[in-house]
Order: C-alpha cells, then structure tokens, then sequence
C-alpha cells in the first residue's frame, strides 16, 4: 500500500454496495475493494452480480454476490442476516439501488410514482434498517446513502425521482441524529 494510505485503508471491512452490478454501484464497489474491503455486490439480477463480482475478484479483490429485490424486506433482512453470518460482521452500507422514470406527469401514474419511490426510498429506510442492527451490536458502523443534485433541483419528467431524492437528505438527516453518536 502507498505511503499514507494507510488512513483510508478498509482491510478487514466487509461492506454491502446495493444497485452495484452496473453503473455508479459498481463504481462505488471497485473503490471499497481497491480500499480492502470485501465487498457484498447486490443487484436484483443474480447474473448481473455474479458478472460484477468476477469483475472484482479478476482484479484481485474479495467480493460475493448478494442478490436480492431491495424493496423484499424478509429477503433484504435474510440477505443482511446471511452476509454477518458469512463474514463475521457488517460494517459498510452503501445504499445506492435506484431507478428512474422519464415522464411528463400526466402519463406519470401512480404505478410508476410508487415503483419510483419503493426503489429509491422505501427501499433505502429498510436496507438501512436491517444493516442497523449488526452495527449497532458490534459499535461500528457506516451507511452511506445516495442521493442526486435532484434533491435540491429538478427538470421536467421526473418528480417521482425528486421527490424520492429529496426524501433520501431527509432520511439520511434523521439517520444520522439517530445513529451519528453511534
């Protein structure tokens, strides 16, 4: 390891990237491996996960598959229950899974309104939750939730992504006068 990188070192960390088979999740995955964590990748899709990890472990790194719909919440606390199981412990969230719908808001119904909000929000309270809890019983814990410049700003056609965004500062907010001392 480079001098002084020591600092920023994850060895021994085990770090689950939600959303992370492709895309900004992936990103964020190869830089807690790069970093020495072991890195659990989710994705919806198991084949999609499988890919990303053979990615990382090609590299060099230590990662595992945890595939799961994020919006399950039985197969989001068996998932997180699974991984401490596995490795011992849990010590990185990073809350990334999302999507986004391009509409204008009179197609934009309330299917794609909810499915927006599941995703992006819902989801995000509830893996946060379950990864809360192995955290909090071991006195170590980081969630790191992702947001968008969308929270603060907007353009036309997709309001169910702002407004889910700017549910996540909030969340994020209450998260950490509730955890920060912890």
């Amino acid at each position: 390891m480079p001098a002084g990188t020591e600092l920023f070192s994850l060895k021994g960390r085990v770090a689950l990237v939600t959303g992370a088979g492709r895309g900004i999740g992936f990103s964020f995955a190869k830089g807690l491996a790069s970093a020495g964590a072991h890195v659990a990748i989710n994705d919806i899709d198991p084949d999609t996960a499988n890919t990303a990890v053979d990615s990382l472990r090609s590299a060099g790194w230590s990662a595992e598959a945890v595939p799961f719909d994020v919006t399950d919440n039985p197969a989001v606390a068996s998932a997180v229950d699974g991984l401490v199981a596995r490795n011992g412990r849990l010590d990185i969230l990073m809350n990334n899974a999302g999507i986004l719908i391009r509409k204008p808001i009179e197609t934009h119904d309330m299917d794609d309104w909810n499915k927006v909000i599941a995703i992006n929000l819902s989801s995000l309270y509830g893996v946060a939750r379950e990864c809360a809890r192995p955290m909090r019983q071991q006195k170590y814990g980081r969630i790191i939730n992702t947001a968008s410049v969308m929270a603060i700003s907007s353009r036309p056609g997709v309001i169910s992504y702002v407004a889910a965004k700017h549910g996540v500062v909030g969340i994020t907010r209450g998260m950490a006068a509730e955890l920060g001392d912890r």
